[in-house]
């Protein structure tokens, strides 16, 4: 009898042991950190997850993308009326080389204004901004016009249904007939000055940076500088929320 009871005994103190590890591996590992960073080749690629709940199947890690030409173009050789008549410039002379545009960046472009207005005589503060902002709304190609406040006084922050060139803007707003002073924020300066960036695809190019060098070599104003880029993905954060 006595030999019975310390086997249960024993076998009752293995139950628990158990127990208690299976409750220790489920509860010290937190949810967000339950899925193994991914590798993505040359770069290992961290994917943190955040979940309520059951854990999603993590995300496939993104694969290093391919070599492609970055170029510096000056953008006076293409300048059109427009930002669209300009890129379809660029596309033509790029086309003409047989080469695919793969990302482009026209440094002129304005989606924004700012409008400083004088104060109209004879009208309250609230007259004004509904005079005002009933004004800037009424232009073509305005999407929204809102007055914000600074330490300087009050100006309106107009946004464009279409990006446009700084003498398309102003153009637009001479319509105005009311006094203001018209600003643009980040203007182009320094590099980016008069100049498109874009991406070249590779494909079918036997030495890619040769020919970035013959670009420079071949079309000296239109071309101001090219070379060998591959972007890669260091950290991918995704969010699951309910």
């Amino acid at each position: 009898m006595k030999s019975l009871n310390k086997t249960v005994a024993v076998l009752a103190a293995a139950c628990c042991l158990l127990l208690f590890a299976v409750k220790t591996r489920h509860t010290v590992i937190p949810g967000d950190l339950r899925d193994a960073p991914n590798s993505g080749g040359a770069i290992e690629q961290s994917g943190l997850k955040r979940a309520s709940g059951a854990v999603p199947a993590p995300a496939p890690a993104e694969g290093t993308s391919v070599p492609y030409i970055r170029a510096e173009l000056n953008l006076q050789p293409f300048l059109g009326a427009t930002p669209e008549e300009t890129r379809r410039n660029m596309e033509k002379f790029l086309s003409g080389l047989n080469l695919r545009l793969v990302s482009y960046q026209d440094n002129e472009v304005r989606g924004t204004a700012y409008i400083y207005p004088d104060k109209p005589a004879g009208l309250l503060d609230r007259a004004r901004s509904y005079f005002i902002g009933g004004k800037l709304r009424a232009l073509p190609n305005v999407e929204s016009a809102n007055e914000m406040e600074s330490r300087n006084g009050s100006y309106w922050l107009v946004l464009f249904k279409k990006n446009m060139y700084r003498p398309q803007a102003e153009k637009m707003f001479s319509a105005l007939d009311f006094s203001y002073q018209l600003a643009f924020p980040g203007e182009a300066k320094g590099i980016m000055k008069n100049s498109v960036w874009i991406g070249i695809a590779v494909g079918g190019i036997k030495d890619p940076k040769g020919y970035a060098r013959q670009l420079m070599e071949r079309f000296p104003d239109k071309v101001q500088t090219a070379g060998v880029f591959q972007d890669q993905t260091v950290l991918s954060i995704v969010s699951h929320q309910k």
